[in-house]
């Protein structure tokens, strides 16, 4: 019988005990194992450069239970030292609870764990970076491949616009759909618009 294929999430929730260890070895409170998956982010997870956001935590007061908090780590990430670098970030939210932002209770906890940076930003520095390099060692390749050309193949449908054109004065509008209104034109006559034109739907990238 063939072995069964780990998947990115067991892999991950693996790893959760011997992150919410460092954790808790650097002072935080213990707390319920968050539910923690591969997946974009809310907001951002397509934008370019210092804007991008690689990984989220909801406070489990949003989930149905509130047992649990649940993470996020984008799938732009290349490697499962980046996922677990981002992962710990996310747990010292879970840890301290959302509400506190990277306001001090998130500061003070990050720092005591290994991070470093600007809070919103911040990851791991040298020690932390070994503890993560000999975990991932520990737990064998991560079964992930990254998306790397995302922003050539996601695309969105744009709505064509109509062309309505005044039918006395040729006064014209461009409007996605149905578009019924009586102009006043510039001698003070008024008239009604009248579909001109349709235009085809067409593709444009999606937005960061």
């Amino acid at each position: 019988m063939p072995t069964a294929t780990i998947t990115r999430e067991a892999w991950l929730a693996k790893a959760m005990p011997i992150m919410k260890k460092w954790l808790e070895d650097a002072g935080a409170k213990p707390f319920p194992d968050p539910q923690i998956s591969i997946g974009f982010p809310s907001q951002r997870g397509l934008a370019t450069g210092k804007r991008r956001v690689l990984a989220q935590c909801w406070d489990k007061s949003a989930t149905e239970s509130k047992k649990q908090s649940v993470i996020f780590i984008s799938p732009i990430h290349l490697s499962a030292v980046e996922v677990v670098d981002s992962a710990v970030h996310e747990l010292v939210h879970a840890a301290v609870g959302c509400i506190h932002g990277h306001k001090k209770p998130f500061k003070e906890l990050a720092k005591a764990v290994g991070l470093v940076g600007p809070a919103r930003s911040c990851g791991a520095g040298p020690e932390l970076l070994i503890k993560i390099r000999a975990l991932s060692k520990e737990l064998g390749p991560f079964p992930h491949d990254p998306l790397v050309n995302f922003r050539t193949v996601l695309k969105r449908k744009r709505k064509g616009k109509n062309v309505y054109e005044c039918k006395h004065c040729g006064k014209a509008v461009r409007v996605a759909g149905e578009f019924k209104a009586i102009h006043l034109c510039d001698d003070g006559k008024k008239a009604e618009f009248v579909l001109r034109a349709k235009d085809d739907e067409g593709d444009e990238e999606s937005d960061d």
